[in-house]
């Protein structure tokens, strides 16, 4: 487990916590304000690797293909 990190919105933050199983969210609390990070992260990072495990991928976005516009060429000369 050591050496990575996941990048999180707050949305996601919240979804992950919620999704969290009562025990262990209550757990992480009471270790982060006791400060026992460690724990904390710990816990944390588990159920951030449940969440992403479960959650079933963003579907890929759609991109528009380039296309260049063709400009009608001038037919007045402004002097």
């Amino acid at each position: 487990m050591g050496g990575f990190s996941y990048t999180v919105s707050r949305h996601e933050l919240t979804a992950i916590i919620e999704a969290m199983p009562t025990a262990d969210c209550r757990s992480m609390h009471l270790a982060a304000r006791q400060g026992d990070i460690e724990t904390a992260q710990r816990l944390l990072r588990e159920a951030a690797e449940t969440y992403f495990a479960c959650t079933p991928a963003a579907p890929a976005a759609a991109v528009a293909p380039r296309h260049t516009v063709r400009r009608a060429a001038r037919t007045t000369v402004y002097r």
